[in-house]
């Protein structure tokens, strides 16, 4: 076959069945997009339906709680599998995911019990790690979880028999595999396989052997129970993230023991932790995903199992150069099928206008910062109507304004686009002086480039005044004219020579060697990084008792410890900002017992914030530099967009000049940013796509 995607677009055999391609669709999001329905609702069955139609040869499918282990499960369900009126929907799901050629996998995660531990002993010498999650010594939210006693062996002979039997019962749905959950220390079957968590003295521990023999035992009764052309696919991590831990030889080690018997088809290989495995632009190279290695490691081993590393891969080039040279066999994604809607027709039709993924991890809150349609496209037909042909303008040429005129486009309008300045971008634009950035630049560089391939008209440099968008007579007028950097209420912070962060970028050549950056969530975090890592010498402020705190990408501690660990950085937490002299000289006030960063993201910030409350034993200093960076929020260019609110029958506002938030991403996700406003894409996207779609 002469195409580009050749390799990706090949048929793959696995037995007796056959996979479309060589591209499987991770267990993602599904559950999330519904309400309290105690069954898969239209949402959930129509975002795994569209994973089939995007591309997938096999869909990876979240099954709800058996009787079994119900209210102790790795992951919490609703749905109650032994109600028949509850897996007739699984039934439809299956049907759906077939409908598109694709196979159905369930994945099990609700079958694995989290009330008993595979070891109460641990390792002495080298167990230095306190482990996060259900399995783990603290939950989700920080409180200490129960202790667990020892799964006995009777107890693991049953659950090899249950777990045996939930996967007849979900074939019987017409499911074709399942995915058994063993990666991040996350599962027992994770802590069976672990040196260091594993201590038992019986069959079930010591050797290499005996540690995979829970999950041999498994795989065998799965295939006993459901026949060999039942797919049984392993979520297993290429190491194990603590000292002592099983490392790469010994992952390989593992998959040997099961391919020996043929007991796994497929390896989901995965991170050593869930932080690196969803992966940033920051922490993965843009053509060398994090997993890439265990998958050629296998292949060096000569496993007849299929290899489907999985984080950090959309590209749809390297993909099948990596297959092509036999890197890896398959390769396992979500968030590329997530953030374009027509990954697979534009794959088919062998296309390069892929919408790339910025990393931003918000798919984990069951959104997509540039998929619009996440969560609404079992409805998005039916909220707007078809209609074409009018004339609109879009005022702002950065993020929201650039995907206001596409959509716009899209649907037949005859669309002008200005842009004050020489450029397009926005504030994205400084994404292109930052090489870990990469992921943003390329979706600013795809917003550009599927302009210039439109019939929208762009003029630059053009701030148009009220008369002449009157005079051009629009049906619509979309205002996209942003934002603009907040002067914060400290003494001297509106001296000329203090700078806002998006000024620094492209002229650090310009500032002083030593920089105060004032600000420690992710703008002035991650200005201070840019700005240390070009030599300058940065004492970074913050308020909070950490850094780039509102940073909910899994991959955020990756960052922060980049921070606080860095030659150029000096890290003040806890303080107070007094003043600003001669706009150099910052006086600020902070408790030296209190200097010990913590990790506080997203959801566990405080609603309020009294962090920067020092009490008595604050001292003063102050900080002497070259360039002050202030870094203290951004303000809406609400009456730039009013003025032009008039001039046609539709107006809108949209982008960071938009002040409405997502009172639910407020609400559970980031309670201390969502009532601010600024360089969210996800609100731009939204906002303009909405006012789009309503013209």
């Amino acid at each position: 076959m002469k195409h580009r995607y050749s390799h990706v677009l090949e048929p793959i055999k696995i037995g007796n069945t056959v996979l479309k391609n060589h591209l499987i669709a991770t267990k993602c999001i599904s559950q999330e997009l519904q309400g309290p329905e105690n069954y898969p609702a239209e949402g959930t069955i129509k975002f795994v339906e569209n994973l089939a139609r995007n591309g997938a040869a096999a869909v990876v499918c979240t099954i709800g709680e058996f009787p079994e282990t119900q209210g102790h499960t790795m992951f919490r369900s609703l749905f109650n599998m032994a109600d028949d009126r509850v897996i007739r929907y699984f039934a439809q799901m299956a049907d759906r995911v077939h409908a598109h050629g694709s196979l159905a996998i369930g994945a099990l995660s609700s079958a694995i019990p989290t009330d008993v531990s595979i070891s109460e002993k641990r390792h002495p010498e080298l167990i230095k790690k306190p482990l996060q999650g259900p399995m783990g010594d603290f939950g989700p939210d920080g409180r200490p979880n129960p202790p667990r006693p020892e799964i006995t062996k009777d107890e693991i002979q049953k659950l090899v028999r249950d777990f045996a039997r939930d996967c007849a019962w979900i074939k019987t749905l017409g499911f074709d595999g399942v995915n058994v959950y063993m990666c991040y220390e996350g599962s027992i079957l994770a802590h069976a396989l672990s040196p260091v968590l594993n201590q038992r003295t019986d069959e079930y521990g010591g050797t290499t052997e005996n540690r995979a023999r829970f999950a041999s035992e498994i795989f065998r009764e799965i295939r006993k129970t459901c026949g060999r052309d039942f797919i049984i696919e392993c979520q297993i991590s290429g190491e194990e993230d603590m000292p002592g831990g099983y490392d790469v030889e010994e992952f390989l080690d593992y998959c040997e023991i099961w391919d020996r018997e043929g007991l796994v088809d497929i390896f989901e290989i995965r991170a050593k932790n869930g932080e690196l495995h969803h992966t940033s632009s920051f922490s993965s190279p843009e053509h060398e995903p994090t997993t890439l290695k265990y998958a050629r490691a296998m292949k060096k081993r000569g496993l007849k199992a299929l290899a489907a590393p999985s984080g950090g891969f959309q590209n749809p080039d390297d993909i099948d150069r990596f297959i092509a040279e036999s890197q890896t066999d398959m390769v396992a994604m979500a968030r590329g099928f997530i953030s374009d809607p027509e990954y697979g027709i534009k794959l088919i039709e062998g296309r390069d206008d892929f919408v790339p993924c910025i990393r931003c991890d918000k798919c984990h809150g069951a959104v997509c910062s540039v998929n619009p349609y996440i969560g609404r496209a079992h409805y998005i037909e039916e909220s707007y109507g078809k209609t074409s042909g009018k004339k609109v303008a879009v005022i702002g040429g950065g993020p929201a304004g650039m995907k206001a005129a596409l959509v716009a486009s899209q649907r037949g309008h005859k669309v002008t686009l200005y842009e004050k300045n020489d450029s397009l971008g926005g504030q994205l634009r400084h994404a292109y002086y930052v090489d870990w950035k990469w992921a943003l630049k390329n979706y600013t560089d795809y917003l550009i480039n599927q302009l210039k391939a439109s019939d929208v008209e762009v003029i630059t440099g053009c701030n148009p005044g009220v008369d002449e968008i009157k005079d051009k007579g629009f049906d619509a007028i979309i205002a996209a004219c942003g934002s603009v950097p907040r002067t914060a209420d400290v003494p001297g912070a509106d001296h000329p020579d203090v700078m806002s962060p998006i000024e620094c970028y492209g002229r650090e050549k310009e500032l002083g060697k030593n920089v105060t950056v004032i600000g420690g969530a992710s703008t002035g975090t991650e200005t201070a990084v840019y700005l240390a890592d070009n030599g300058h010498k940065v004492t970074l402020i913050s308020r909070k008792p950490s850094v780039d705190y509102d940073n909910v990408a899994h991959g955020s501690s990756c960052f922060t410890d980049y921070v606080y660990n860095h030659e150029n950085i000096r890290v003040i937490v806890n303080a107070n900002t007094l003043s600003i002299e001669n706009g150099r000289d910052v006086t600020i006030s902070y408790d030296p017992e209190r200097q010990t960063p913590t990790m506080m993201h997203g959801p566990f910030m405080p609603e309020k914030d009294d962090s920067a409350d020092t009490g008595n034993k604050a001292i003063q200093e102050i900080i002497r530099s070259d360039t002050v960076v202030f870094s203290a929020g951004v303000a809406p260019c609400v009456d730039e967009c009013y003025k032009y609110a008039d001039l046609a029958p539709q107006f809108f506002v949209v982008g960071d000049a938009n002040i409405h938030t997502n009172d639910m991403w407020k609400r559970f996700m980031l309670p201390d940013k969502a009532p601010k406003v600024g360089g969210d894409v996800k609100h731009a996207t939204a906002t303009a796509f909405s006012a789009a779609m309503s013209i």
